[in-house]
């Protein structure tokens, strides 16, 4: 939609924000620029700034009940976000509820003090899939954000972030699209330390580019990935982290990020640009990529976004990823002791513990809506009931002691 102030519209898009680990004092006492102070003049040259925040703030040590790490980090942090350039913050991520309901209130607080604007996550999922307005230079801009579906989803009755839900945020996707003159969406998914999307993951982003969005920038692999402009719309398939210190070493991919520039003529066209940097590698630091380094950076993402435009390509490079996880996926599947785990690895099918037939009953369980929706709700009720049992037995040897 053209613009009527006749101006072009710039906005950034950063990628995970993890403010714990080394950086997380210096981000406490609100000193960004000594973390990110080289990128200041990127993040001034533009109209608005987003970043994804991958923890929550508060100093509430109550981790839920879940699959992986539990993040956090010092609540003054939102302010150093805030004076250190960003506009906006989305939260539709798998660890914003790491430490419950309080954690995400303690955020969604600190936020607002610090003069941040949030999306993607709420009390429940009307507030969590609501979009935020900004105008900007007289072009109204609307930021939708989504989720894949972990231990981070709100519900119509409970706290959490925005699920990648198709209908769901297709219909959202279409209100924001009445309201505004711009509607970029950003998705929290696909697989972690994987530079390349999924087939299925590249006809999700192209969805929502028919649904109506302008821009799709995509988060979560903690690598940076190759793009591709589908229907006049840049769509980004990884950022890499924004600043995410670890206590352990990674694969150097985790250190290597960019930033995504989109820029929104007056017609309303969008085009894109990407920034490479280096986050944490050294020190608790993110640098610009200089030289011969960003150079062969350039070069790493137009080869990926190659692959990206050939689908076969992206088909052998996700038969390659598969094969890579092969053991690790069939070991969680079909509960695999470390013995038959490691007669996997030596080609030896553990036929004792599961024949062929029970392959085709777990595929479909997988594959099938019916069967997977069941499923899902059979765990997680399990889960519940579990964690009530839990909860109970607590209280009573609780009562038991203090008698």
């Amino acid at each position: 939609m053209p613009n009527p102030s006749g101006s072009d519209v710039t906005i950034l898009v950063a990628g995970d924000l993890c403010p714990a680990g080394r950086p997380e004092q210096v981000l406490a006492r609100n000193e960004p620029y000594a973390v990110w102070g080289g990128l200041a003049a990127t993040l001034n040259a533009h109209d608005l700034r987003v970043l994804d925040l991958e923890c929550p703030l508060t100093f509430i040590d109550d981790p839920i009940a879940k699959s992986g790490p539990h993040l956090r980090s010092h609540p003054g942090c939102a302010s150093a976000i805030r004076s250190g350039g960003f506009d906006v913050v989305s939260l539709a991520n798998n660890h914003i509820m790491d430490h419950g309901e309080q954690g995400l209130v303690d955020t969604l607080q600190a936020c607002r003090g610090a003069g941040l604007r949030t999306l993607g996550a709420g009390m429940d999922l009307e507030e969590a899939q609501k979009a935020v307005i900004t105008e900007v230079r007289g072009r109204r801009v609307a930021l939708l954000a989504f989720t894949e579906r972990e231990f981070s989803i709100a519900t119509e009755t409970r706290a959490g972030a925005c699920p990648l839900d198709l209908p769901l945020n297709y219909a959202e996707l279409q209100r924001a699209r009445g309201r505004a003159d711009t509607v970029i969406v950003l998705l929290h998914g696909g697989n972690e330390q994987q530079a390349l999307p999924s087939p299925e993951m590249v006809k999700t982003c192209r969805f929502f580019v028919d649904a109506g969005a302008d821009a799709v920038v995509c988060g979560h692999a903690h690598v940076s990935s190759g793009m591709e402009v589908y229907h006049d719309a840049p769509i980004v398939y990884g950022l890499g982290n924004f600043l995410f210190d670890w206590p352990s070493q990674q694969p150097t991919g985790w250190y290597l990020g960019n930033l995504a520039s989109l820029r929104v003529d007056c017609s309303g066209a969008v085009t894109l640009q990407l920034t490479p940097y280096r986050q944490c590698v050294a020190a608790p630091v993110i640098e610009l990529e200089t030289g011969d380094q960003l150079a062969a950076r350039m070069a790493a993402s137009d080869e990926l976004s190659r692959i990206v435009a050939s689908p076969e390509l992206l088909e052998t490079a996700w038969s390659a990823f598969c094969a890579n996880r092969r053991v690790g996926y069939l070991a969680l599947l079909l509960s695999l002791t470390r013995l038959e785990r490691g007669a996997l690895k030596r080609g030896v099918w553990p036929v004792w513990r599961t024949r062929e037939a029970r392959l085709y009953a777990l595929l479909d369980v997988l594959t099938c809506e019916a069967h997977r929706q069941a499923a899902m709700s059979i765990l997680r009720s399990e889960l519940e009931g579990r964690q009530r049992l839990h909860s109970a037995s607590a209280r009573t040897r609780d009562s038991r002691a203090a008698e």
